[in-house]
């Protein structure tokens, strides 16, 4: 479904999170950008994923409770959204 999703809108985020070691606190990655959809080639990558796969160009990288505080996310656009190119980044600041 998510290869279908991004085939009709390529605008796609990405986002790991969990609860890092003691003291527990939360921490996490957020990365949006654009997905171009592959049909071969993703089982080559990994052998046994499915051939179809997304790769992803970012446009906007975002962590919180890595290099900050938890609750303070930290952001940037990143490629063609700081080179003027390509469309604006939704949030990025």
């Amino acid at each position: 479904k998510k290869f279908r999703d991004a085939l009709a809108n390529p605008a796609v985020a990405l986002v790991v999170d969990d609860i890092g070691p003691p003291p527990a606190k939360p921490r996490g990655v957020e990365v949006r950008g654009r997905a171009e959809a592959h049909h071969i080639g993703g089982d080559s990558i990994w052998h046994t994923a499915d051939p179809e796969y997304l790769s992803v160009t970012p446009t906007y990288i975002a962590s919180w409770g890595i290099d900050s505080d938890s609750f303070t996310p930290n952001g940037r656009k990143v490629g063609a959204a700081v080179s003027g190119q390509g469309e604006p980044v939704e949030g990025a600041s």
